[in-house]
């Protein structure tokens, strides 16, 4: 661009954009905008090029015409940066970072780029080629890929913006192996890695998003699936379900189906197709579909007061014995302890430990708790067993290694197993969320795009001007929004956000009304909010409605308060933890 200025950028990006040309570079940032349909711009003509054009950079020859801006040739330049890396010192291991607002096309874009690391590195293609059939990779790499049906039917969702919107982050490790070169080798002679697997980190799972969604929303993928028609074999009684719309934590929005054109049907069985492929059992199978059903059965488990308008104890409603007997089934436990567990709430005094009755909606919101941590004790239990599927021929990471009580210095092993061992990261994490109600979920989102932003100023601003500054190279000083004020309000130990809610934790008789009082005492009450140079503000209105407003790099967001000290403290109550954990079900004692 002659004139670098916004006006130019964003019409730029139209033109483009109305041609079909998705992809624009900044540097060497690759800007993606959706097209909410599909293009012809994934072929494997184009993956080859794009593939031939990188093997020609790597051994130092000229490509005739710059191929357009792709995501392809983000994928193949970290494939080579691996494979040959420019200095002795550069490390081997490379990372794409994936970020961008919800609906931005994160999750499709992590898909492209693991299909492109597969097809290239397959070890039974010719090296010139370079390029794979998507049925013709290696079968580890068939098991990298079916991870993502798997990860989408459990953390997947439809949001008002996106009908496949991951409700989770992830970390991907694609692992890569030069078994022609030992470790200790410093030859100069390109590697040649193949795929050997994959490590996959989960963190933030919305599980909030299994009680309680918003209008045109859905829950989770899995619960939808389990109704149609896409479980052939399987006899729907074995889960007991009956009407999808009988079910309260999927009938609140009245939306079931998705608008993309995808049905349920045939997720249901490319699930299941990924599933065995991915080794797992019929028992495992089963285990999965029944605990979610176990989770909706819990959703219809109604309570009534024993006495209206007190707190003298709950008791399970009459007509929800039958989502009470269904659910103990599912989860192989006694209906009886189950109602104890939910009614109750257990003291431990000395050696003496009592059961204090507590009123309808705190069971309410205990059975809410129940089923949200079951829900997430699944997603995880399942991310593990696929680690334990596409990682089996790698070495154990370093957060592995900890886990298992080992030493970091598993990761790599080369020097006796023989072998070169490095990979390609896939950072894909929640975009940046504000809706009309913003809880703790989405504070915690837009803290961690927060801090990505930050990184992002880093290296474009300061890290390009250093290396000008260090070349004496004559230039401009480009002013950017430095955004590390927002971070210093949430981090800061002395009154950060972060901060005062641990003190809530921890405080005896903490809640969230002590912890706001305590954030407007800090950063200030209503003046806040005139203040331009505030991270923080709240007004009068937002007081009384208890809530308060971040300033963030994407513009301002009001938070409600509500569960977020209980959100934050992240636990379940022992008595209900002790329930699960002597279920007859091994699966439900695992989860």
């Amino acid at each position: 661009l002659t004139h670098l200025h916004l006006p130019t950028i964003l019409y730029t990006l139209h033109s483009r954009f109305d041609a079909d040309r998705i992809y624009t570079y900044t540097g060497p940032i690759l800007l993606a905008l959706n097209p909410f349909q599909r293009l012809s711009l994934y072929t494997d003509d184009t993956l080859r090029a794009y593939a031939l054009a990188g093997i020609a950079e790597m051994n130092g020859h000229s490509v005739p015409e710059p191929l357009p801006p792709h995501v392809y040739a983000i994928a193949d330049q970290g494939y080579r940066a691996m494979v040959n890396p420019v200095a002795p010192e550069q490390p081997r291991d490379q990372s794409v970072l994936i970020s961008g607002e919800s609906g931005a096309g994160k999750t499709e874009t992590t898909k492209i780029i693991m299909n492109y690391l597969a097809r290239i590195s397959n070890p039974h293609t010719d090296g010139a080629a370079a390029i794979a059939a998507t049925e013709d990779v290696a079968p580890v790499a068939h098991q990298v890929l079916m991870s993502n049906p798997v990860l989408e039917a459990l953390g997947n969702a439809r949001t008002v913006r996106n009908d496949n919107s991951s409700r989770f982050g992830k970390f991907i490790e694609i692992i890569f192996r030069d078994n022609d070169r030992p470790a200790a080798s410093h030859s100069s002679i390109p590697a040649s890695f193949t795929l050997s697997g994959a490590r996959i980190r989960t963190f933030l799972l919305e599980r909030v998003r299994v009680a309680k969604h918003d209008d045109g929303e859905r829950s989770f993928h899995i619960f939808y699936m389990l109704f149609s028609d896409g479980l052939q074999g399987y006899d729907k009684g074995a889960f007991l379900l009956d009407d999808m719309e009988d079910f309260s934590y999927l009938n609140q929005s009245d939306t079931w189906d998705r608008r993309d054109g995808l049905l349920d049907v045939d997720l249901m069985e490319e699930l299941l197709t990924a599933l065995r492929d991915m080794d797992f059992s019929q028992e495992e199978i089963d285990g999965i579909f029944r605990a979610a059903a176990a989770v909706l059965w819990l959703g219809n488990v109604e309570f009534e007061d024993r006495a209206a308008g007190t707190a003298d104890g709950a008791f399970v409603a009459p007509q929800a014995a039958d989502a009470l007997a269904n659910a103990a089934e599912l989860l192989g436990v006694d209906a009886e302890a189950l109602t104890t567990a939910l009614c109750f709430r257990q003291t431990v005094v000395g050696a003496e430990t009592y059961q204090n009755q507590i009123d309808a909606n705190t069971a309410t919101h205990s059975r809410d708790a129940l089923a949200k941590f079951f829900y997430q004790g699944i997603f995880e239990h399942t991310v593990r067993r696929v680690n334990s599927v596409i990682g089996a021929g790698v070495a154990p990471s370093s957060a592995a290694a900890a886990e298992a009580g080992t030493t970091p210095a598993l990761r790599r092993q080369a020097s006796k197993i023989g072998y070169t061992e490095s990979f390609i990261g896939l950072l894909d994490i929640f975009g940046f969320e504000t809706f009309h109600v913003n809880g703790f979920e989405q504070f915690l989102i837009n803290y961690a795009n927060e801090s990505l932003q930050h990184f992002f100023n880093k290296y474009v601003f300061e890290t390009e001007q250093q290396e000008y500054e260090k070349e004496n190279i004559s230039w401009t000083y480009i002013k950017f929004a430095d955004n590390k004020a927002t971070l210093d309000l949430i981090e800061s130990r002395a009154g950060g956000v972060l901060g005062l809610l641990d003190e809530q934790c921890l405080a005896p008789g903490g809640t969230d009304l002590r912890f706001l009082e305590g954030l407007i005492r800090k950063h200030g009450g209503a003046a806040s909010a005139q203040d331009p140079e505030a991270r923080f503000f709240v007004t009068n209105a937002m007081r009384a409605a208890q809530s308060f407003g971040v300033v963030h790099y994407a513009g301002r967001v009001a938070y409600d308060v509500e569960e977020f000290v209980e959100k934050n403290r992240d636990t379940l109550r022992a008595e209900v933890q002790a329930l699960l954990g002597g279920s007859k079900d091994e699966l439900v004692r695992a989860y």
